[in-house]
């Protein structure tokens, strides 16, 4: 029991949680006005509502006290009046309210996306594409009814709240102490009724997060699924995760149906105190009947706003869970990528040079940091594509060529499994170099390496003499193309998936790049050519077609260094012979990595790095490999097979 009670202790209590409010609030930054407006619309609205029912005291006593039906009459009007003007502010205030939730979640959603985008690969490779995918929806949603609906309701029951007590004061101060002491009541039962319910609503949101990432893994496998007979695994795993989502919320709508009733209850029990003691007072003439009536009203008003704190509450607090996860999301650290290298393209001969440039402190700078150990050679013009002050100095300058080096390099995606065990390789400008091995060898993961998409442990790694670690990311990969294994196409047409290797690239350009990777003919077949829509998930085209596309996209955007993935390993024979003759063509002046089962596919390549537990075991061109009798050569007689 002891030891329940200590776990009990060291859970973290479940409150509305302040800073997570607090920078969501922050967001009505950006619509002030409509903020403001609609602020003022529903303060109003709710004092004139407030107002309105203190009327009930002079229009039942003109009738009950005085007896006169002109001023009853008046009264009514001028009520009547109030209301309408309640109404109207009411109206307009919810709908600039609404307004500005809708503005709210539009911002929110595009600094997610952007976030979202500039988080480094790492980070995908341990979070599930559905975790994310529930962010953007399910928690996104849930914050947009919360904003549009329970933040205006809030907002009215704070100030229906206080400005009823106020009259309720006027009226009859000891009566008003006794409601007040059933409202603290109730606000403690409504406290304790939220702190269970935000633990399960917080709970909720991540098993839901949880379920979606398994729907979309399992979506993407139904091929896999279907294969091996595993649907009723794939179900009876499901059902367990419902199961829980099933549970969980129905702990957090028990709390959430149990407080109307309470807060309901509460309420009849204080109108029924209220008007005992009231017919006291009217008996002993220190209160009229009008004033009575206006008092009882407002014990009515008064819980309401308490009632409807309770109504919206569950909502409230499964928001609150959604933007914790939203805001834990938008915390995870961007991808750092500025680098004291950049590219500069010379105005007179547009060749391009990496440039390191050491800024004065007199002079204005862009952020980027400049290493101390370069030394200082020459002076030089401003970049066009990295503009520096006149302050600049050039510490190191090189022509861009796709000269690409490792020196003794360790790495692994964790300390206690590196993958890549002191590897030292050299592609000169123009070379092909094809990494050979099984898989886990290291291969993906040194192209991986050259795009900076993780950082070394151990070593260097340059290119065209530039350490790699400085140079910009952005100016890195502009001049590297790379053709992966899995092809991933984009809605739209086939003329834009091209494209996106290149934006600026013109129809012309967007062609001749389907024609070197050999996809000009198939497309012009098309329907619409070059105009016809497809997706990623589109079933019309095969895979060897796609992976043409996906080479033709690397074509268009002119790499220095080419780095092709498997780039052949979804085509038949037939298709990957006609690919080899393209990609002659493109590969003329680049530096290209290729990695490949098919070894036909690497018999021409300038050098054979045979790779074997993150280390290279054999290296050379294809006669002196085969003249070795090696690895190499067991695999090409087929003594051997890849893992």
């Amino acid at each position: 029991m002891s030891d329940a009670n200590n776990e009990q202790k060291k859970r973290p209590r479940a409150t509305l949680n302040i800073p997570v409010l607090k920078r969501l609030f922050a967001y009505f930054r950006y619509n002030k006005a409509i903020f403001v407006g609609g602020l003022l619309m529903v303060v109003l609205s709710t004092f004139l509502s407030v107002v309105g029912n203190g009327f009930l005291a002079p229009v039942v006593d003109a009738v009950a006290v005085q007896h006169d039906l002109s001023l009853f009459f008046r009264n009514i009007v001028i009520m009547a009046l109030v209301f309408v003007v309640a109404t109207l502010t009411e109206y307009f205030g919810f709908l600039w309210l609404a307004e500005l939730s809708q503005r709210t979640i539009y911002r929110l959603r595009n600094d997610m996306n952007q976030h979202v985008l500039a988080l480094p690969i790492t980070f995908f490779d341990h979070t599930a594409h559905g975790k994310i995918m529930s962010s953007f929806t399910n928690d996104v949603d849930t914050l947009t009814q919360t904003i549009q609906q329970a933040l205006p309701q809030f907002l009215l029951s704070i100030i229906q709240f206080t400005s009823t007590l106020f009259m309720m004061f006027i009226l009859r101060w000891q009566l008003t102490l006794v409601t007040i002491a059933f409202s603290v009541l109730t606000i403690w039962v409504m406290r304790v009724i939220s702190h269970r319910s935000a633990r399960y609503y917080r709970k909720r949101q991540q098993q839901i997060g949880e379920m979606n990432g398994y729907i979309e893994e399992m979506l993407s496998a139904q091929q896999v699924v279907q294969l091996f007979n595993q649907q009723d695994t794939v179900i009876s795993a499901f059902d367990k995760r419902s199961d829980d989502v099933q549970k969980i919320a129905t702990d957090a709508a028990t709390f959430g149906v149990i407080s109307f009733p309470i807060m309901g209850n509460l309420s009849y029990v204080l109108y029924a105190v209220v008007a005992l003691i009231g017919s006291f007072y009217t008996m002993s003439g220190t209160m009229t009947i009008g004033a009575l009536t206006a008092f009882m009203q407002y014990t009515r008003t008064i819980n309401r706003p308490v009632t409807m704190v309770s109504q919206q509450l569950n909502g409230v607090l499964a928001a609150i869970a959604g933007a914790e996860r939203i805001f834990r999301l938008m915390d995870e650290p961007v991808e750092v990528m500025d680098g004291s290298i950049r590219l500069w393209t010379d105005p007179e001969t547009q060749k391009l040079y990496w440039e390191r440039r050491n800024i004065t402190d007199e002079a204005a700078t862009d952020g980027v940091a400049v290493s101390e150990s370069a030394p200082v050679s020459e002076s030089a013009p401003v970049s066009d594509g990295a503009p520096v002050s006149d302050g600049a100095v050039l510490e190191q300058k090189a022509p861009v060529h796709g000269d690409v080096r490792f020196d003794d390099v360790y790495f692994g995606y964790d300390e206690d499994h590196p993958v890549l065990k002191g590897i030292s390789l050299y592609a000169k400008p123009g070379q092909k170099i094809a990494l050979v091995g099984s898989t886990g060898a290291g291969k993906t993961t040194i192209t991986n390496l050259i795009n900076r998409f993780y950082e070394i442990d151990k070593g260097t790694i340059t290119v065209d003499g530039m350490p790699l670690q400085d140079i910009d990311k952005r100016d890195l990969r502009s001049i590297l193309s790379m053709v992966l294994q899995e092809t991933h196409l984009f809605t739209g047409t086939i003329r834009e998936n091209i494209r996106f290797g290149r934006l600026d690239a013109t129809d012309e350009e967007v062609e001749h790049a389907a024609k070197l990777a050999h996809a000009d003919h198939f497309i012009r077949r098309l329907k619409d050519g070059y105009d016809t829509m497809i997706s990623d998930t589109d079933g019309e085209l095969s895979q060897g077609k796609r992976q043409l596309l996906a080479i033709a996209r690397a074509a268009v955007a002119d790499p220095i260094i080419l780095i092709l993935d498997e780039a052949t390993s979804s085509v038949d024979t037939h298709t990957e012979k006609l690919i080899a003759a393209g990609m002659d063509e493109l590969m003329k002046g680049r530096t290209t990595f290729v990695i490949a089962h098919r070894l036909s596919t690497v018999r021409d390549a300038n050098a054979i790095m045979v790779l074997e537990d993150g280390q290279i075991v054999e290296r050379g061109d294809h006669d002196d490999l085969m003249a070795k009798k090696g690895r190499y050569y067991r695999l090409n007689k087929g003594m051997e097979e890849l893992a």
